[in-house]
């Protein structure tokens, strides 16, 4: 009879058969097949245990096939070594030898072969991993048959998947309990988007456009028009074209050339000088026009760039003063639907800030009914002490300091979301990411762990 490959491990104690009391001794054996006891072994126990998880039983079938000893008396050697420590112990030792020996490899090679938790989710590809453990171990056991691995491995699968889902639910719940969201200073992210507005507005003024094309590009928009179009333009409107025209004829007579800074600059002022209907009109047919000729001269690229550093550091200062206003508590009134309706119409920017205003304006606050409740359940409480004089004396305190506490909360809770809901909008809205971002404890990997190294 062999003696336990692990015994090798232990403080060989004295006598002249120092591995004797390893071996099977009448009615010691703790599982069918059983040759060996280890209530007095644990540190064999726990080192056979361990094996067993790190390998999925594929340690228990090479020791057989080199020492000829029959693969069912060695599989109830390690369950016997396995019944023989307390679940305390056995659970972390089995957990810990999958996570180090099968599991590692297993995660590894899903992730190396496109099936990782990145992939193609986190309970996806724990129900393959766990489908490799089951038909693992079931190759590895005293039934290899086809049907038999089929089975584990199915088994496994529904395991595995049972396991992902609840790893990725707890820690979903801790990152909301000790996690941290991501978050960006809005005086860095202006500053950011500042320094690309002004580089991207530098590289305009070095694109050399013809100010007679430019001249003839807001002429021939307005010629020909109805004179009842003409009278429905109001002066303001009128007054900016108008501005605009002299500006182009004072450059052309210095000689000097306009640039596509220019150019943009000046079709901006037209659109935002115009009113909706006559004046929105005229100002696409100009601005259409002026496009057409910063593209002849080889500046469309240039303008989609810079009209986007511009709209992001617009952007960013816009942000900045919402977020200060959520903080304090002020409304934000219109200024997001404006924003919204005036700059981002049809872009995907739009929703976003319609969302946001709306939720500036949300009545929703239980606090009024909730301070009442409580006040007159303190008031309750102190009728039941003291009588009438404690119900009068505990309802007016309620009302005048607990009322109030609730009313506070529930703003503070109500300002937070809001500077939240606008920090989100960074990214979109300016091109600044959002850092920071922490997921607080996790208890990552350890369930499947547990729930698959104590089962394979």
């Amino acid at each position: 009879m062999p003696s336990d490959p692990y015994a090798q491990y232990l403080t060989p104690p004295a006598g002249d058969d120092p591995y004797s009391k390893y071996l099977s001794q009448p009615g010691k054996a703790t599982a069918p097949g059983a040759t060996n006891d280890y209530s007095d072994s644990p540190w064999s126990a726990r080192l056979r245990t361990f094996q067993d998880a790190a390998t999925l039983g594929m340690g228990d079938k090479l020791y057989s096939l080199m020492s000829g000893t029959p693969l069912a008396e060695v599989k109830g050697n390690t369950a016997a070594a396995e019944s023989s420590l307390p679940w305390y112990e056995r659970m972390p030792i089995e957990g810990a030898g999958y996570a180090l020996g099968g599991g590692a490899l297993l995660g590894s090679g899903l992730g190396e072969a496109g099936l990782g938790a990145d992939a193609i989710g986190t309970v996806a590809s724990t129900a393959l991993e766990g489908a490799g453990a089951g038909g693992i171990t079931a190759a590895t056991g005293t039934d290899p048959s086809l049907s038999n691995i089929a089975t584990g491995a199915a088994g496994g699968a529904l395991l595995g998947g049972a396991a992902g889902g609840l790893t990725k639910g707890v820690n979903k719940a801790l990152t909301k309990m000790t996690g941290k969201a991501a978050s960006i200073d809005p005086d860095q992210a202006l500053a950011s988007t500042k320094a690309a507005n002004d580089a991207a507005w530098d590289a305009g003024t070095k694109i050399p456009v013809n100010g007679a094309a430019t001249n003839n590009a807001i002429a021939s928009a307005l010629k020909g028009l109805d004179p009842s179009v003409q009278t429905g333009m109001g002066d303001q409107f009128l007054g900016k074209i108008s501005q605009i025209q002299g500006a182009i004829s004072d450059q052309g007579k210095l000689g000097n050339q306009l640039n596509a800074n220019q150019v943009n600059s000046w079709k901006r002022q037209i659109n935002e000088a115009a009113g909706p209907g006559i004046e929105g009109g005229v100002a696409k047919s100009i601005s259409d026009n002026l496009d057409g000729v910063l593209d002849a001269h080889g500046a469309g690229q240039w303008q989609q760039g810079a009209n986007e550093a511009y709209q992001n550091y617009m952007m960013a200062q816009n942000l900045g003063e919402w977020g200060r206003k959520a903080a304090a508590g002020a409304p934000l009134g219109q200024a997001p639907l404006t924003e919204a309706e005036k700059y981002y119409q049809g872009k995907p920017q739009y929703q976003p800030l319609v969302d946001l205003y709306q939720k500036s304006q949300s009545q929703n606050d239980p606090s009024w009914a909730l301070g009442h409740i409580a006040a007159g359940a303190l008031g309750d409480l102190g009728g039941m002490m003291f009588g009438f004089p404690g119900h009068l004396a505990m309802e007016a305190a309620g009302y005048l300091g607990l009322k109030p506490a609730i009313k506070s909360m529930f703003k503070g809770a109500k300002q937070n979301a809001l500077g939240k809901n606008i920090q989100q909008l960074y990214p979109q809205m300016t091109g600044q990411p959002l850092t920071g971002a922490s997921p607080g404890v996790q208890v990552g990997d350890s369930i499947k762990n547990l729930m698959l190294g104590n089962t394979y």
